[in-house]
């Protein structure tokens, strides 16, 4: 699945149908099971599960592709030079982020992590980086 992020606000309080991406259908789940329950909500949501973002992110340009796939193979995007900064989260592991930035430092690459305080994200301004 591949396409552009809409920008769009969604009410808190959900529809208590099928329609609903952030729900589960308990019926239809218990009828075919786990695996293919996921496939099948993924099929119906899919938009509204990975290409919408809120409103306050509306002045930035995603595009995404999303791989729902159980296989075992890797997966290979040749992007060339599209990549030019990663975010790491809050919560990564710090031995992934000395290789990413190992690797990123060789090919001009930004890195900043990402915290969170007052319900917003904040740069970490870590300090540490050239020590990795």
């Amino acid at each position: 699945m591949t396409g552009r992020v809409v920008y769009q606000d969604r009410g808190f309080a959900p529809r208590l149908d099928h329609t609903e991406p952030y729900l589960v259908d308990y019926a239809l789940l218990t009828q075919i099971g786990n695996e293919f329950y996921a496939l099948e909500h993924i099929r119906r949501h899919h938009r509204a599960l990975f290409f919408e973002k809120a409103l306050d992110w509306r002045d930035e340009n995603e595009f995404r592709w999303v791989v729902a796939d159980g296989g075992a193979a890797s997966i290979c995007l040749e992007f060339e030079d599209a990549l030019v900064g990663i975010a790491f989260g809050e919560t990564c592991p710090e031995d992934s982020i000395r290789a990413c930035v190992r690797l990123a430092r060789r090919v001009g690459i930004d890195f900043e992590q990402l915290k969170w305080k007052n319900s917003a994200p904040w740069l970490s301004l870590r300090t540490d980086w050239a020590l990795m």
